[in-house]
C-alpha cells in the first residue's frame, strides 16, 4: 500500500515536472514578429501571451537566462539594425534594449540566439546582405562581439541552441531549395568548427531549434506559412507534435521557468503525502 501511494505521488508530481513548456515569438496581427507565444508540449497547444511594444521592429531568436528569470531576443528595426533586447513575462510587452549588435544593416542577427550559463555569453548567427552567415559570441559585460567563424556560408536561418549534454551549439541550415540540415559547432577559444549532423532531415525549418536531451524541438512552416512544432530524434527522424499558428519565421525557441502547477495537482500530491504519513504512523504503532 505504501509503495502504491508513493508511485501515485510521483505520478502527480510528474504531471508538472516532465512536460516541457517552450516560448517563441510569432507574428502579430500585422504579420510582424512581436507576439510572445507559449508552446506547451504537454497539452499540444500554442497560447499567445502579448505583443512586444515596438512599432518599428521585429523580434527573433529568443533565449532564456535562468539566473535573472529574463528572456532575450534580437530586435531588428526598419533599417536592418540589430539590438539585443530583454523582457520578462510579467512585463506584459515592455522590453529593454541591452546592447547594439549591428548598425546600418551590416549584419542582421536573425539566424538564432542562445545563452550559455556556463560562460555567461550569448551566441548568435548573423546574415549579411549577400545571405552569408557567421557565428558570433556576444559578451554583454564587456560590450563586445567576436566572430567565431569565417565564411561559414549561407542559409543559417533556422535557429541556434546550446545542448547542455555535450556543451556544443547546434543550428539549422537551409539551402536554396529550403532543405534543412542540422549542424554542430564546437568552440575552442575564439574559433568554432562545424560539421553536419543530419543532412536533409526535412524542409522549411526556419522557425527555431531547442535541444531537449538527445533530441531537438524544431519549428518549421509549410508552404502557406503555418508553423508546426516537431521532434527531431537522435537518429534524425521527425515526428510532428502540433500546429503553432502563422508567422513563426526566425522566431526561435526557448524553455523558460517551470509552469506553476495546477491547484488540482497540488491537491492530489497533498492527499498522497497525507496518506503516506498516516500509514507510517499506523505502522509505527503496530
Amino acid at each position: 500500500m505504501l509503495h502504491t501511494l508513493r508511485l501515485a505521488l510521483l505520478a502527480c508530481l510528474g504531471l508538472t515536472l516532465h512536460a516541457t513548456t517552450l516560448t517563441s515569438i510569432g507574428a502579430d496581427d500585422n504579420g510582424v514578429g512581436r507576439r510572445v507565444t507559449v508552446l506547451d508540449t504537454g497539452t499540444a497547444t500554442a497560447t499567445p501571451l502579448f505583443d512586444l511594444n515596438s512599432l518599428d521592429s521585429a523580434f527573433s531568436g529568443i533565449t532564456y537566462q535562468a539566473s535573472t528569470n529574463t528572456y532575450f531576443a534580437v530586435r531588428t528595426d526598419g533599417f536592418g539594425n540589430s539590438t539585443l533586447a530583454s523582457f520578462t513575462l510579467a512585463q506584459n510587452g515592455v522590453f529593454s534594449d541591452v546592447m547594439a549588435l549591428s548598425t546600418m544593416g551590416t549584419q542582421a542577427f536573425t539566424g538564432g540566439l542562445t545563452y550559455n550559463a556556463a560562460d555567461s555569453f550569448f551566441y548568435a548567427l548573423a546574415n549579411d546582405s549577400n545571405g552569408d552567415s557567421e557565428l558570433y559570441r556576444i559578451d554583454v559585460g564587456g560590450n563586445s562581439i567576436t566572430a567565431l567563424t569565417s565564411q561559414l556560408g549561407p542559409g543559417y536561418t533556422g535557429g541556434l541552441t546550446l545542448n547542455s549534454a555535450d556543451g556544443n551549439l547546434y543550428a539549422i541550415r537551409n539551402d536554396e531549395l529550403g532543405v534543412s540540415s542540422l549542424e554542430k559547432f564546437v568552440i575552442s577559444g575564439n574559433t568554432a568548427t562545424f560539421s553536419t549532423v543530419f543532412d536533409s532531415f526535412g524542409m522549411g525549418f526556419n522557425g527555431g531549434l531547442f535541444a531537449n536531451g538527445s533530441s531537438f524541438y524544431a519549428l518549421g512552416s509549410d508552404m502557406f506559412g503555418l508553423g508546426n512544432l516537431q521532434n527531431l530524434d537522435s537518429a534524425g527522424a521527425l515526428s510532428g507534435l502540433f500546429d503553432t499558428g502563422y508567422g513563426f519565421y526566425n522566431a526561435g525557441i526557448a524553455a523558460g521557468p517551470d509552469p506553476v502547477p495546477e491547484p488540482a495537482t497540488f491537491g492530489l500530491a497533498g492527499a498522497a503525502l497525507i496518506a503516506v504519513g498516516i500509514i507510517r504512523r499506523k505502522a509505527g504503532k503496530s
